[in-house]
């Protein structure tokens, strides 16, 4: 495997297969890393959508991108927008016990079917 090959996949391995949901939101909501990845989903457009976004990376992205995979800052948990991209790779997260919120659907249902 080339040395090209070999960051894809760590890239791969230390974002995407990651198990920490915060690793992921701390990569994505970089500004960089935003910029980048817009400009290889536009060239894996262009190229017919074969292979993986990564494949066209330059040699200067992919080591942009490997550094940044690997030096990554906690996110910061206080910004709207990084809990935006947290719930929108995790979804909401439920804590065991709580009862969910009530939501339109759940208030319609009630004034149309009362107990």
């Amino acid at each position: 495997m080339d040395t090209r090959s070999k960051r894809i996949n760590e890239i791969i391995e230390l974002i995407d297969m990651s198990r920490d949901p915060w690793r992921k939101v701390s990569f994505y909501s970089d500004d960089e890393v935003q910029e980048i990845l817009q400009n290889l989903y536009e060239r894996w457009r262009n190229g017919g959508f074969r292979g993986i976004p990564l494949n066209y990376a330059s040699d200067e992205e992919l080591n942009i991108l490997l550094h940044k995979a690997k030096n990554l800052p906690r996110a910061d948990v206080s910004d709207e927008l990084t809990l935006m991209m947290f719930r929108a790779i995790c979804g909401e997260v439920k804590v065991e016990g709580e009862k969910p919120k009530p939501n339109v659907w759940d208030h319609l249902r009630r004034l149309i079917f009362p107990l």
